[in-house]
């Protein structure tokens, strides 16, 4: 059974680090459209059309990846005015106690984005800019990205139950 949580937990990290490797080439294209705007803008008086609306696509994309990979790495906030003089063993019991919390926002996130998603796509919902692009792609991508979210704290929860049995870290 160890071993099968020893597994989970790798694969979950793992495709958080890697999505949010790729990810964090967004911000480099997202630089990128927004340099153009403003070079065609200044420079030849013609601006863009899609550049805003694209760039703050690829912010949500970037940013709902982000999620899982910040639980990875412990990156989310949180009042630190006990807990840092806890030891680990107190700190993961204290952070199994709120996990819950955490897991009953996140599916419930996950499941209304779920609904969002769904009837973006079964009216092939499309922006109302004059680009007007597909709005039903990102909408499918962010429940998926809470949904990693959720599964990264449940290889929390499996670390915090290691940490506290005793066992070598996973």
């Amino acid at each position: 059974m160890r071993r099968f949580f020893k597994s989970y937990v790798h694969l979950i990290d793992t495709i958080n680090r890697r999505l949010a490797q790729y990810g964090a080439y967004l911000v480099l294209v997202i630089m990128a459209i927004g340099s153009l705007e403003v070079f065609l803008r200044n420079l030849f008086n013609s601006p863009t059309i899609w550049a805003w609306e694209f760039s703050s696509m690829l912010l949500v994309i970037y940013i709902a990846i982000a999620g899982g990979y910040t639980m990875l790495m412990d990156g989310h906030i949180r009042m630190d005015l006990f807990y840092e003089r806890f030891s680990p063993r107190k700190q993961a019991v204290i952070d199994i106690v709120f996990v819950f919390l955490f897991f009953f926002y996140m599916g419930m996130l996950t499941w209304h984005l779920s609904t969002i998603a769904g009837d973006s796509f079964s009216i092939k919902e499309h922006s109302f800019s004059a680009w007007a692009p597909p709005l039903y792609p990102i909408k499918i991508l962010l429940p998926i990205a809470t949904f990693m979210t959720l599964l990264q704290g449940v290889a929390k929860l499996i670390r915090d139950f290691n940490t506290i049995l005793g066992y070598e870290a996973l």
